[in-house]
């Protein structure tokens, strides 16, 4: 009788150690599996944030944030790139945003960026502020003709009134740098957007005394 027990014992301890044996099996396979499908899923997306950085006019690659202040000097019209020169808002489509100097990946990461080759807000000349549609101006497709876009910089708080909104592609010009008192707003979408290969225009002019 104890021979018989013993050997159930011994069938049931080898049936459960098969078991756990199974599980681990499936385990580890499922992990393998699960760490090639995001190796597989992370090389487009990693390709495609290189298309999107060689759209962008890097004149710095490695630049410091700074998030101090809109200038660290107010008696200096000195900028640096990642300084932080502004905020940006259209309370209608919930857009909120801080501007720094530097259309490059290391400012549109924090925010949106400022084309240095263009000037200052309230200058009288064209403005563009770009920044992507993924992050900082996911609520930019939302925006309407009339709605009110507001910056405010360290030279002062402009407003502007939508006029214009056009989805553009990407490799075409949508603005001159002329004598034009008006901003720009430029969203730039990936490769996995519905929109790939297109920007978002929002065109603004410049408007004074009461807003509404």
């Amino acid at each position: 009788m104890s021979g018989g027990k013993s050997g159930k014992r011994y069938k049931k301890s080898g049936v459960f150690q098969g078991y756990i044996k199974y599980i681990l099996s499936f385990n580890i396979i499922a992990v393998a599996v699960f760490i090639t499908a995001i190796l597989i899923a992370m090389k487009p997306v990693s390709e495609n944030i290189h298309k999107i950085e060689n759209k962008l006019n890097m004149q710095v690659r490695d630049i410091v944030i700074n998030d101090d202040c809109y200038l660290p000097d107010e008696n200096s019209d000195e900028k640096n790139f990642g300084d932080k020169i502004g905020n940006v808002i259209i309370e209608n489509c919930g857009l909120n945003c801080d501007i720094y100097y530097g259309s490059n990946r290391a400012s549109m990461r924090y925010g949106a960026g400022f084309l240095s080759e263009e000037n200052d807000f309230g200058s009288g000349r064209l403005s563009v502020i770009r920044g992507y549609n993924e992050t900082c101006f996911s609520s930019l497709g939302y925006v309407k003709k009339g709605d009110i876009v507001t910056v405010t910089s360290n030279n002062g708080v402009y407003n502007y009134r939508v006029n214009d909104i056009k989805y553009i592609d990407a490799n075409t010009p949508a603005y001159k740098s002329d004598n034009m008192d008006m901003l720009i707003l430029c969203g730039i979408f990936s490769d996995l957007s519905e929109h790939s290969g297109e920007c978002l225009y929002v065109f603004a002019d410049r408007i004074n005394g009461e807003v509404g």
